[in-house]
């Protein structure tokens, strides 16, 4: 039983240090995913422009989508 516990913590003290490990090989998301919201919400705007050119017109909302995601898209390059 001693040996099941020595073990155990060798065990845990291995996950700690490849979790530890991972969390510094891995790049920091935080501004990435800043900028994945703000792109969300550009392409929702013009998404929604295009539904308000429409006339409010139920039915064309992916391609609204889409289309304004392109136009986003085209305008960071």
């Amino acid at each position: 039983m001693p040996g099941s516990d020595i073990g155990g913590a060798e065990g845990s003290g291995a996950q700690s240090s490849d979790a530890t490990r991972q969390q510094q090989q891995q790049p920091s998301t935080h501004g990435e995913s800043e900028d994945a919201a703000s792109r969300e919400a550009r392409i929702r705007g013009a998404a929604y422009e295009a539904y308000v050119r429409r006339g409010g017109a139920p039915g064309d909302e992916v391609q609204d989508w889409l289309d304004a995601e392109k136009q986003v898209d085209s305008q960071k390059q």
